[in-house]
């Protein structure tokens, strides 16, 4: 990892920005333009130089003229930071009241040693499933070699004994686990930061994640940390429990997908030269990729198709849910809507019930598009449910497939129409449908609660 600068396709500097790798792959981050050069001729360089890479920017200015240039939006994560209350140097006041999380029965949290228990990858994988908004490993060997570095150190930053590990009394099993690296660096980019925070699932290990949290952040304090930043997808439920423990927002960071074919490692070498003169900054989280680039775009219907825009919400995953689906038809004009809820349910239940309310709510024989902003619902509809029925309706790794009645209603009820579309698009980017629909879900949710 190192700081370069971004040269302009005539060769003069025009920004700088990290260089890191991530299993081998390049990645930018904090890209910020040089004093006095214009946001568009950044992003003209970036489309030069840069092309096919993930970059990421804290600057609305520069995104949107990186978006203007083809870049395309893949991750939005929020940067927070908590003051610790008590430690040397940090700010002077009460901790936020909460209530003193449950360590379950059986479970112990314990400090972390130098080498990571070779079950956490596992442990890892299965804390986050597809669909969930930090999925990204695919097997245990991917996730233990991204965890040791943060564990053991790295390039840009070190290992803090303020990390918890969650073990079964049983066995001495791994089952979770609280990471705090410290990025080389001044807060809020450098020093301590949260850099995992996930456990097993299942209701009997329901307030460990918690329970780590206050553990590892009560081990910082006595380490003398005043603060402890994080990085939280904008989608992550445990963003609540963050505001809970006094994590305040203080920048969104975006990362866009640069249009173009990456160069090889040595290409990117000599068209970005290194800048001596820049402190080092702490590296970035590579953003979770999708099995399959989509593009995205508003769906075109055919003459006569519905347009049935979906999207659900959910008060913590699991907590209570919301669903919408907005029935649209061929020119445009919205012809109903419909909303419900659920007590405790999960985010998926409810982007799955949408698009199955939203297909029960037409006639048989409709011409139907579904529009959603869930890949889990796409590629459960589109691909991943023949592999599934020929598997016995298990995963790939032998697990029983979750929501199994769900996706059999499903399939059974865009069965009854003469034609159904999946359609995805990007959530949130000011579509007015789709925040619309989120708008309806998340009241439903909230009057589920």
């Amino acid at each position: 990892m190192e700081t370069r600068e971004l040269l302009s396709p005539r060769g003069v500097p025009v920004a700088t920005y990290v260089h890191a790798e991530r299993d081998g792959l390049p990645y930018v981050h904090q890209l910020v333009p040089r004093p006095g050069v214009a946001t568009d001729a950044v992003a003209r360089a970036a489309a030069e130089r840069l092309a096919g890479l993930l970059v990421d920017t804290e600057l609305p200015g520069l995104r949107e003229s990186l978006e203007a240039a083809g870049a395309q939006v893949r991750h939005r994560a929020e940067l927070m930071q908590v003051s610790l209350a008590g430690a040397e140097g940090a700010d002077p006041g009460v901790e936020p009241p909460h209530p003193p999380p449950r360590v379950p029965e059986g479970v112990t949290i314990r400090r972390f040693g130098g080498t990571v228990p070779p079950e956490l990858g596992a442990v890892s994988v299965a804390a986050y499933p597809p669909g969930h908004p930090d999925h990204g490993a695919q097997d245990a060997a991917a996730a233990l070699a991204l965890l040791r570095p943060l564990v053991e150190g790295g390039p840009g930053w070190g290992r803090r004994d303020a990390a918890r590990l969650a073990v079964r009394d049983a066995d001495g099993q791994a089952v979770g686990a609280a990471i705090i690296a410290d990025f080389t660096g001044r807060p809020p980019h450098g020093g301590p930061h949260l850099v995992q925070l996930f456990r097993l699932p299942g209701d009997d290990l329901r307030g460990l994640g918690a329970a780590l949290l206050d553990a590892a952040l009560d081990a910082a304090r006595r380490d003398g940390c005043a603060t402890v930043g994080l990085q939280v997808n904008a989608d992550n439920p445990a963003r609540r429990l963050y505001l809970s423990r006094g994590f305040a927002p203080h920048a969104l960071s975006v990362a866009l997908q640069m249009p173009g074919v990456s160069r090889d490692r040595r290409s990117s070498r000599r068209i970005a030269r290194p800048s001596r003169s820049l402190p080092p900054v702490p590296p970035a989280y590579r953003p979770r990729r999708t099995a399959k680039k989509l593009p995205g775009t508003l769906p075109e219907p055919q003459p006569g198709e519905v347009l049935i825009w979906t999207d659900g919400a959910c008060q913590g995953n699991p907590g209570p849910g919301g669903w919408a689906a907005i029935l649209v038809d061929d020119q445009g004009q919205a012809i109903g809507e419909r909303s419900g809820g659920a007590p405790r349910t999960t985010n998926n239940i409810m982007e799955m019930t949408a698009a199955l309310e939203g297909m029960r709510a037409l006639p048989a024989g409709s011409a139907v598009v579904v529009v959603t902003d869930s890949r889990y619902l796409l590629d459960g509809m589109t691909s991943w449910m023949a592999g599934w029925k020929q598997r016995g309706w298990k995963t790939a790794g032998g697990a029983p497939v979750k929501n199994k009645q769900l996706w059999l209603d499903l399939e059974a009820e865009a069965a009854r129409h003469a034609s159904v579309r999946w359609h995805w698009v990007k959530g949130h980017v000011g579509n007015a449908l789709n925040e619309r629909a989120d708008e309806l879900a998340v009241a439903a949710a909230e009057a589920a609660a």
